[in-house]
């Protein structure tokens, strides 16, 4: 009865070390690897000790990704895909950044945006319809800030035009009037009264 007792003493202190043992390398793994360890032991029916790890990889939290559409004042105006919880001022820099006469100061930089939303990054002069965050510009576009895409969005005026009215104000130290306009190639009375609405040069 004594032999037997001391059979199943040493088997359960044998187990007992070994499960220390294992446990100190499976913390040192744990440590430098950052996975959990399981670590089972038990004795079979053929009275032999069995040990078996398991190494569980780490739960990693998955980042939705969501597509904006920037407009306006940026170098690379477009789709811009980020990650959910960036900001405007993170798909403006994905955007190639605000141009030089972009009006930062009209837009909140710190807005969250949402998947499938558009921001229009105005240019200086521009004139903003509402200060609501997802708010559109619209307005009268100043023709002496405005780059060539700006420009484009004015009805009749394609890249050729809008190029050539870029080169007459650098020439001529910008539009004095926005009549003026009409010594542009290009533009005459005609096209002058569809614009003339819907363009300022302050």
């Amino acid at each position: 009865m004594d032999k037997i007792i001391k059979e199943k003493w040493i088997k359960v202190s044998v187990v007992t070390v070994l499960i220390i043992f294992i446990a100190c390398i499976g913390g040192i793994m744990l440590r430098y690897n950052r996975e959990p360890i399981k670590v089972k032991a038990q004795i079979g029916d053929n009275n032999k000790l069995q040990v078996s790890t398991e190494i569980t990889p780490p739960k990693t939290e998955q980042v939705e990704k969501i597509e904006v559409h920037i407009k306006g004042q940026v170098n690379n105006p477009g789709i811009v895909v980020i990650n959910e919880g960036q900001r405007l001022h993170d798909a403006i820099a994905l955007a190639g950044g605000a141009t030089d006469i972009a009006d930062l100061d009209a837009v909140n930089l710190a807005a969250p945006l949402s998947d499938g939303e558009s921001k229009y990054i105005p240019a200086k002069g521009e004139t903003p319809i509402s200060n609501d965050s997802n708010q559109e510009y619209s307005g009268k576009i100043n023709i002496n800030t405005a780059n060539r895409e700006t420009l484009m969005r004015l009805p009749g005026i394609g890249e050729a035009i809008a190029e050539d009215m870029i080169e007459y104000r650098e020439q001529n130290n910008h539009f004095g009037s926005i009549d003026e306009i009409m010594n542009v190639k290009g533009i005459g009375e005609k096209k002058f009264d569809d614009l003339k609405d819907l363009i300022n040069i302050h």
